[in-house]
């Protein structure tokens, strides 16, 4: 009877094992192709603005000047009395080609840097979760540095969230290695997460494995009591 027993715990063990690695198997992994980054509303835009080569000093430009624009919902930012300008789904160099356009009756040849920033969200057991604006070209090791790190250092664990689904992404290599958000893959809108893992202790386990002994001792006195 107990062989019968073993045999069955047996089986479930390997159906658990055999559902884990096709999980793994089958785990969403994050495209590494090369892409083209256009804002969105959410995002921002860090400005620095040039007169020729040479940072301007015009009065007026300097109120832009090294500023950070955060698009609005309906993909606008905002440049005080030169109103709103429609920036969402423009990439960088375009986004220069429509600002250099607005300042040019300010300063003779206008040159404007622009870096978007993206949105993203860090949740869990960081030191300072919460969203961010980053350059995409920042490294994961940069943005871990950002929001002070973790409270349980532990980057195996963590991964992305996508549209309400989960990614893989290897964060752990990523931090030694100093690849790029943009690397990574990682786009405006996402989260990373990093769980609570709770560590378990030799004696959590032998609480555990007795408590399944029990469990097994119970069940084959049961069907021996039918008996």
């Amino acid at each position: 009877m107990f062989c019968t027993v073993g045999r069955r715990f047996f089986i479930f063990v390997l159906l658990f094992l055999l559902f884990a690695g096709v999980s793994v198997l089958f785990a969403q992994t994050l495209p590494t192709l090369k892409r083209e980054i256009r804002v969105k509303p959410g995002d921002a835009l860090q400005l620095r603005i040039y007169s020729g080569y040479i940072p301007s000093d015009h009065k007026f430009i300097a109120l832009f000047q090294d500023s950070t624009k955060v698009i609005d919902g309906d993909g606008n930012i905002e440049l005080a009395s030169l109103g709103k300008v429609h920036v969402a789904e423009l990439n960088g160099r375009e986004i220069s080609e429509v600002l250099e356009s607005k300042f040019k009756p300010f300063i003779e040849s206008p040159k404007v840097s622009v870096t978007p920033l993206a949105r993203l969200t860090l949740r869990g057991i960081f030191v300072r979760p919460g969203l961010y604006r980053v350059d995409l070209n920042t490294s994961f090791w940069e943005l871990i540095k950002q929001c002070g790190g973790l409270q349980s250092f532990d980057l195996s664990s963590l991964y992305l969230q996508r549209r309400g689904e989960s990614m893989y992404v290897d964060f752990e290599t990523a931090y030694y290695e100093g690849t790029s958000l943009y690397e990574l893959g990682i786009e405006s809108g996402d989260t990373v997460v990093a769980p609570r893992i709770n560590r378990l202790t030799m004696q959590t386990v032998m609480r555990y494995f007795s408590f399944g002994i029990s469990l097994v001792t119970f069940y084959v006195t049961l069907l021996n009591y039918r008996k």
